[in-house]
């Protein structure tokens, strides 16, 4: 075998390995999740639902003000307060 020819083989051999391992590693990254809104807190990420029905009513107008404005909200506990959801899937 001549040198050139060893030569040749080696550089084959190594840019060889390097394809394999550039089409691992493209089979092996996930793609990107397809991302839905919170059913929850429809992708505010908190809501006051813990409360349940409240009654303007029930409230004097500043406690109505402070609840309308999100005073009482908590993160939301399906999407962890981010808002959206993985398709098919929860946070």
């Amino acid at each position: 075998m001549t040198p050139d020819s060893e030569v040749s083989r080696v550089m084959s051999s190594l840019f060889g390995d390097i394809r394999a391992q550039q089409q691992h590693q493209a089979s092996v990254v996930s793609p990107m999740p397809k991302w839905v809104i919170c059913h929850r807190c429809d992708g505010d990420g908190a809501h006051s639902h813990h409360l349940g029905v409240v009654d303007p009513e029930d409230c004097s107008p500043e406690e109505w003000d402070d609840y309308m404005a999100g005073g009482h909200d908590r993160p939301c506990e399906c999407c962890g307060g981010t808002g959206k959801l993985a398709a098919g899937g929860h946070a």
